[in-house]
């Protein structure tokens, strides 16, 4: 699962000012434009995402969560195991992939009574998680992006900590995931670096 992740200001790092600097182009002069949440977000915040159209990545603001048809809330996460047996997640899993950039995710983990929080990040100072996203409409029958993160089993270095994670992607499959028919594959527990910390 994923609950929680970090976005450092995008004065921290060059990749994450390029995606803010894209979005806030297209969206100059707009009033009803999203604004961009930093530092931990929670789920319905507002966040870069990027996306394919016409075969070329561009970045787009979009919400935490999946409307949740049947309940109040949301739906934050999707099971790569199970993404093409869910109607929620079918079509976007094949139409609608998505990019998530973070500094980094939090995870939880049992310690008697208590939980102690981590900050896991990759050997990048940004990473990218797998998502699908979707458009729905607000109450006010405007139209919104939202999206949710794909998880996995976890890797072996944070398999104690929790026995899942976001399905995150090294910067050379970020084109595959999100323009070429070989996506299925990037479905697996991060390859490379995990460092974690007590947060």
């Amino acid at each position: 699962m994923c609950g929680r992740f970090v976005l450092f200001d995008e004065a921290e790092d060059e990749e994450l000012r390029r995606i803010v600097d894209e979005i806030n182009q297209r969206l100059k002069g707009a009033d009803d434009a999203p604004k961009l949440k930093t530092g931990e977000i929670f789920p319905t915040d507002n966040v870069p995402i990027l996306v394919a159209r016409n075969g070329k990545q561009s970045a787009h603001p979009a919400k935490w969560g999946f409307p949740n048809i049947n309940k109040s809330g949301v739906i934050i996460n999707a099971r790569s195991e199970s993404l093409e047996e869910k109607p929620m997640f079918r079509r976007s899993f094949h139409e609608r992939r998505c990019l998530i950039p973070a500094a980094g995710y939090f995870e939880w983990k049992k310690k008697d009574a208590k939980k102690e929080k981590f900050l896991i990040r990759t050997e990048y100072p940004l990473l990218y998680m797998a998502g699908l996203y979707g458009i729905y409409r607000d109450k006010n029958d405007s139209p919104y992006t939202s999206f949710v993160i794909i998880t996995t089993g976890p890797a072996p270095a944070i398999a104690h900590i929790h026995n899942r994670m976001p399905a995150i992607l090294r910067p050379d499959q970020v084109d595959i995931w999100l323009n070429s028919n070989d996506y299925k594959q990037l479905l697996i527990p991060y390859p490379g670096d995990l460092q974690f910390f007590i947060a």
